[in-house]
């Protein structure tokens, strides 16, 4: 009887090895299905994990919280910085003191910086030292999981997955795969293998996001994207656009706006309009978790995302687009 318990308690016990904890603060409103994304190149994710390489930046150029349509192309799906000075959102977070925070980090950026100054300046900062890599090792530590340092938190879906548990030649629940939030199709270099732009992701839901635009999609059991296990999440989707969980809407847009400014990518090219890559910086403003987030790929990339450091740089860059952004940055 006694020998009984006592197996009874190690399965217990392995049962809880094995286990990644649930998120604390990534709850259900965080489950959302995205498409796999493709490796690089072909399909030899790993075979390009260790690669390491120095980044000095590359080349490449919608609507309401509420609508899914673009903006007007010549006023509003324009992601060119405005060149006058814009005000900053009052419902941005973060510091707006720029040159005492980060061990200076942004110490070249001043207060009257604004537009295409500001970018210019930002880029060159962000440009320095940077050395990116498709090594699993980054993502692994870049989305650990707040409560389990054994797990990655997943972007869209938010469930802890095992670390170890990579998506490979064959797929199957509990494995999963480097989302790039800016897709795959639309990078290439050192962009490829941007860690603020990837990020672990369930290897369903990665497929179902694909390229297809972020955007706002219609709540209907239809268009609600599952998880690997079958599990519904809070993205939603169509054939041409995605819509990530709320707390996934910030990162999402901050990771665009850094891809903007460093790859000299287009904020349209990934998000339907610069209003609604805006509303997302402030409406799901950066926490803890992007904090801890960008602290990681710091430690191995040596560059920082300035927008999840300082978000409120968002709308001194691109609050001038257009009367759309003018208003949500809150700008007279």
């Amino acid at each position: 009887m006694e020998s009984k318990l006592k197996l009874g308690v190690l399965s217990i016990i392995m049962l809880a090895l094995c286990a990644c904890t649930v998120p604390t603060n990534s709850s259900s409103e965080d489950k959302h299905s995205s498409s796999i994304e493709e490796p690089l190149s072909s399909e030899t994710e790993s075979s390009q994990s260790s690669n390491e390489t120095s980044s000095t930046g590359g080349s490449s150029s919608n609507s309401s919280s509420s609508s899914s349509s673009s903006e007007n192309p010549s006023s509003s799906s324009s992601s060119e910085p405005s060149s006058s000075s814009s005000s900053e959102s009052s419902s941005s977070s973060s510091s707006s003191t720029n040159n005492n925070d980060f061990n200076g980090y942004y110490a070249a950026i001043t207060d009257n910086m604004s537009g295409t100054t500001l970018l210019s300046a930002l880029k060159t900062i962000i440009t320095k030292n940077i050395s990116v890599s498709y090594d699993w090792s980054r993502y692994e530590d870049a989305d650990e999981a707040m409560d389990d340092p054994t797990c990655i938190t997943t972007i869209y879906s938010r469930e802890n997955l095992k670390k170890t548990a990579h998506v490979g030649s064959s797929q199957s629940p509990g494995q999963w795969n480097r989302e790039h939030t800016f897709p795959q199709s639309k990078l290439d270099g050192n962009s490829k293998s941007d860690n603020h732009i990837i990020f672990a992701s369930d290897y369903k839901v990665n497929g179902t996001r694909s390229n297809k635009i972020l955007g706002m999609v219609e709540h209907t059991s239809n268009n609600q994207v599952k998880d690997a296990y079958g599990n519904l999440t809070q993205c939603y989707t169509t054939s041409s656009l995605f819509e990530p969980v709320d707390i996934a809407k910030g990162e999402t847009a901050r990771a665009t706006m850094y891809a903007s400014v460093l790859y000299d990518l287009s904020i349209t090219e990934n998000i339907s309009s610069v209003q609604l890559c805006l509303e997302w910086n402030i409406s799901y403003a950066p926490g803890i978790e992007d904090a801890k987030r960008n602290d990681a790929v710091f430690k191995n990339q040596k560059n920082r995302n300035p927008f999840t450091d300082h978000p409120e740089y968002a709308c001194r860059i691109w609050g001038n687009t257009n009367s759309a952004t003018k208003t949500v940055c809150g700008i007279n």
